[in-house]
C-alpha cells in the first residue's frame, strides 16, 4: 500500500469518526442533546453520512487531480496547485452544501442548525486541502531523502574513482615506464623529448586540478586526451590512429573528468595496437547530443580485466547528471556513447 493511499484512507477515517463526534460533543455542550442520547440508532446513520461525505470529496479530488495532470501536464508546479486548490474548494463546498441538503431533506426532515451549514461546507473545503498538503509534503520528502541518498553515493564514487584514478596513473610503474621513455628521447631526440615532458606534466596537472570536480568542459577533456595518446605513441610507436568528427562548442559542452583517458585505456587493454595492425579510435558526435568513442578490435587472448573502467564511467555519470552511457559491441568494433551536457540539460538532470 503506497504512502498516499494510506494518507487518503487515514483523512477518511479522521472525518467519517471525528466529524459526528465533534458535533456530538458540541451539542451536548450546548444542551442540545442529552448524554444517554448519543449511542442510539441515529449515531450510525451519522457515521454512514460523514464517511460518505469524506469518500465522495477523496474520490473528487483525486479526479480532479488526474486532470489537471492530464489536461496541463506543461503548467509549473505552483500553477498546477493553485489550479487544484481553487477546483477541489469548488466542488468539496459543492459536496458539503448537497449534504446537508440531503442529510435534512431525506435522513432528518428538520431544520437544520444555523452553523451547520458553514461548518460543514469548511469541513468539505478542508479535506481536500488536508490531503493534498500531506500528500506534497510527503511527496517533497521523499524527494528530498533521496537527493541526499545519490549525493552519499555520489560522494562515495569521486572518493573511489578518485583513488582509482590516481592509483592508475601517479604510481611506480607508470612513472617508471614515462621516465625510461623520457631518458631515451633525450639522447635520442632532446626536442621531442621536451615536447613529451610537457604532455606528461600536464597531464599531471589535469589531474591534480579537477580531481575534486564533477564536470569539465570538452575542450579542457581533448586536451589533457591529445597530451595522454602523444605520451603513449612516443611509448608504443605509431600504433594509433586517431578520427575526430566533433561538432559543436567544445568549450560550453561538457563532460565527467578522465572519460576518453580511461576509454582509450579500456581499448588498449582489450586490444592488440601494433604498426601492421594500428588500434583505430574515432571521436564523434551525434545527433542525440552524444560524444562517440569507437575502437576498432584485435582482441587480446590474455587480457584480465576487473571491469572498474567502464563500470566507474557509467556510476559517475548516472549519479552525476542522472544518465546513462551505451555501450554497442559488434564484430569490428567496440563504442561507447557518453552524453554530452550543456547548462539547461544538466539543470533538469541533476538531482533535486
Amino acid at each position: 500500500m503506497s504512502h498516499q493511499t494510506r494518507i487518503n484512507i487515514a483523512v477518511v477515517f479522521l472525518v467519517g469518526l471525528g466529524m459526528p463526534g465533534y458535533y456530538k460533543i458540541k451539542y451536548i455542550l450546548l444542551d442540545m442533546l442529552k448524554p444517554e442520547d448519543v449511542f442510539n440508532w441515529g449515531i450510525l446513520i451519522d457515521l454512514g453520512a460523514a464517511f460518505g461525505l469524506a469518500i465522495a470529496v477523496m474520490l473528487a479530488y483525486q479526479s480532479i487531480q488526474k486532470l489537471i495532470s492530464r489536461f496541463f501536464p506543461g503548467q509549473s508546479i505552483v500553477r498546477r496547485l493553485v489550479l487544484g486548490l481553487l477546483l477541489n474548494s469548488f466542488v468539496a463546498a459543492l459536496a458539503g452544501f448537497s449534504f446537508v441538503q440531503f442529510y435534512f431533506t431525506y435522513l432528518f426532515p428538520y431544520d437544520s442548525p444555523p452553523d451547520f451549514l458553514f461548518d460543514i461546507i469548511i469541513l468539505s473545503i478542508l479535506i481536500p486541502i488536508l490531503v493534498g498538503g500531506l500528500n506534497e509534503s510527503l511527496y517533497y520528502h521523499e524527494r528530498w531523502s533521496d537527493a541526499d541518498k545519490r549525493n552519499l553515493e555520489l560522494e562515495k564514487e569521486k572518493i573511489r574513482s578518485r583513488f582509482e584514478l590516481l592509483k592508475s596513473q601517479i604510481n611506480p610503474h607508470f612513472l617508471f615506464n614515462s621516465f625510461n621513455t623520457l631518458s631515451e628521447l633525450i639522447e635520442e631526440d632532446p626536442s621531442v623529448a621536451g615536447q613529451f615532458l610537457t604532455r606528461l606534466s600536464g597531464v599531471y596537472r589535469f589531474i591534480l586540478e579537477h580531481r575534486e570536480k564533477d564536470l569539465v568542459t570538452l575542450s579542457q577533456e581533448l586536451k589533457v586526451f591529445d597530451a595522454y595518446l602523444f605520451m603513449l605513441r612516443i611509448r608504443f610507436g605509431d600504433c594509433i590512429e586517431l578520427n575526430k568528427q566533433i561538432d559543436g562548442d567544445i568549450n560550453t559542452i561538457k563532460v565527467v573528468p578522465m572519460t576518453l583517458q580511461m576509454l582509450l585505456e579500456n581499448a588498449l587493454k582489450h586490444n592488440h595496437a601494433q604498426k601492421h595492425q594500428k588500434l583505430q579510435i574515432t571521436l564523434s558526435t551525434t545527433a542525440q547530443n552524444e560524444l562517440a568513442f569507437s575502437n576498432s578490435l584485435a582482441p587480446k587472448t590474455s587480457a584480465y580485466s576487473t571491469g572498474f573502467g567502464l563500470n566507474s564511467i557509467k556510476e559517475r555519470y548516472a549519479l552525476t547528471i542522472g544518465q546513462g552511457i551505451q555501450i554497442i559491441k559488434s564484430e569490428e568494433s567496440f563504442t561507447v556513447k557518453i552524453p554530452l551536457i550543456d547548462k539547461p540539460a544538466l539543470m533538469e538532470a541533476a538531482p533535486a
